[in-house]
């Protein structure tokens, strides 16, 4: 659903680019790396119209479980999104969690896609203490498809 909202933004209105696009960044990386949860946070803008600002994020070890970092990745992005209109995606895979979104201001040339991804040493830990707790829910974690992307997986160890 959430991708079908992107490329429809893409054909429709239009993206970020030049300084406003910069600013996006700067924001993202101010206030990612201020959230208690996240170690080592890495923000780039790219010419990728369907993600156009990728952060790679290491966990610190005090994370507890993915419900954690779903959180931080809220809370952050209360603070980064455009309040005109926004659209967020969080996934919990074997590898990372990937937050994914649209935001903008379709009334001017405000308009930014982007992936976030969040991983760590325990990450996988905190994937099978999930399995483990939510085992009776049915709720599968599987891989992610294509696994890490070369910008976050360079980040991951």
């Amino acid at each position: 659903m959430l991708e079908e909202l992107i490329h429809t933004w893409v054909t429709h209105y239009p993206l970020s680019a030049g300084d406003d696009l910069m600013g996006f960044v700067m924001d993202c990386d101010a206030i990612l790396p201020a959230q208690d949860a996240f170690l080592l946070v890495d923000v780039n803008g790219t010419d990728d119209h369907l993600s156009l600002v990728n952060a790679s994020v290491i966990i610190k070890p005090s994370v507890a479980s993915l419900q954690g970092i779903a959180d931080a990745f809220k809370s952050a992005w209360m603070e980064i999104a455009y309040h005109e209109f926004q659209a967020t995606s969080l996934r919990w895979y074997e590898e990372a969690t990937v937050f994914r979104f649209v935001t903008g201001n379709p009334g001017s040339s405000l308009g930014v896609t982007g992936t976030f991804i969040a991983t760590g040493t325990h990450y996988s830990q905190l994937v099978e203490r999930f399995r483990t707790e939510y085992a009776a829910l049915g709720v599968r974690i599987e891989k992610l498809p294509g696994g890490l992307p070369p910008w976050a997986a360079q980040h991951a160890h």
